[in-house]
């Protein structure tokens, strides 16, 4: 996953020792999971499926959990959210570890330049509702029936998923939150504080969330950019273009139920743009805001809810 992974959990009494063993484990899961995830490894599981040449292919638990999770968003977001676009995001420069790419001109933060070489974009179409994952009977394996060609990334949904269940686990022994990359799930019943940064300065808190539970993801494009001919990519790519999206949202955070479901909402709500992304996150039960390329912020009456302080 390629990000910064804390984990809190303020123990009961007598179960001290028990949630310093489970945090150890948690460490150690983690790595699991970027093993099996990470789609910059030649030898995981996933770089593994995706070079398979079948169209089908049998998967560990961890995978195909990760992959319905997926196809699940995917379903509840009309596809904005969209797991099979790798071949486009390879296709806008994002094809090694985002470390090696060349850094944006720091010139400041403007939209990005979708298509620099003024070639037309193509289209992802719906390839995501041609993917089956499901438990095979008797096993402990997965089948994934894909369309040949079809190569996933689990960026956008594997940090909430991971969050999701470390945060479970460690409720075991008392209130308890994950961060992993700025997905954050909560399990507790009092409020757990949580700061969103403002995008175009994040070392400055745009917002403080008073939560009693739940999750709360942000993305944007500016975090993400990567230098290229006339100017600059980001890594969410808008399937209908088959490019980097530009919608006039620079980023998005989304409270919802699950820290999966926060995350693949922010994304779908960047794609959504300004004027459809409160409607979208009304139509989940979620709550968010959007910060516009001009930065002005729509934030959701639902959110207003849980804000301690907007900050000026």
């Amino acid at each position: 996953m390629g990000t910064v992974v804390a984990l809190h959990v303020r123990p009961r009494p007598g179960e001290e020792a028990a949630a310093a063993a489970r945090l150890e484990a948690l460490e150690a899961w983690f790595h699991t999971v970027e093993a099996a995830l990470s789609r910059f490894r030649p030898e995981s599981e996933l770089s593994r499926l995706n070079v398979h040449p079948g169209r089908y292919a049998l998967v560990s638990p961890l995978l195909g959990r990760v992959l319905r999770a997926a196809l699940v968003a995917a379903g509840r977001t009309g596809g904005l959210f969209d797991p099979t676009l790798l071949p486009e995001l390879e296709a806008a420069g994002y094809d090694r570890p985002f470390g090696e790419l060349p850094p944006p001109e720091m010139d400041g933060a403007g939209p990005p330049t979708v298509d620099p070489a003024g070639g037309p974009g193509h289209p992802a179409g719906s390839r995501w509702a041609a993917v089956r994952v499901e438990a095979v009977p008797g096993t402990p394996l997965w089948l994934v029936d894909r369309p040949p060609g079809v190569r996933f990334d689990l960026g956008g949904i594997a940090k909430g998923w991971a969050a999701d269940r470390a945060a479970r686990a460690l409720a075991r022994h008392g209130p308890a939150a994950a961060d992993v990359g700025g997905d954050v799930r909560i399990v507790s019943t009092e409020p757990w504080p949580v700061a969103v940064a403002d995008p175009f300065d994040p070392g400055r808190t745009l917002l403080r969330l008073a939560l009693r539970g739940g999750a709360v993801a942000t993305s944007d494009v500016l975090g993400r950019r990567w230098r290229v001919a006339g100017g600059w990519h980001h890594h969410i790519v808008d399937p209908r273009t088959g490019r980097p999206a530009r919608t006039g949202v620079v980023a998005a955070t989304v409270v919802a139920r699950t820290a999966a479901a926060a995350e693949a909402l922010a994304k779908a709500c960047i794609l959504a743009g300004p004027g459809e992304a409160v409607a979208l996150l009304a139509q989940h039960g979620a709550a968010g805001l959007v910060v516009t390329e001009n930065r002005f912020v729509r934030m959701s009456s639902e959110l207003r809810e849980v804000t301690l302080r907007a900050e000026g």
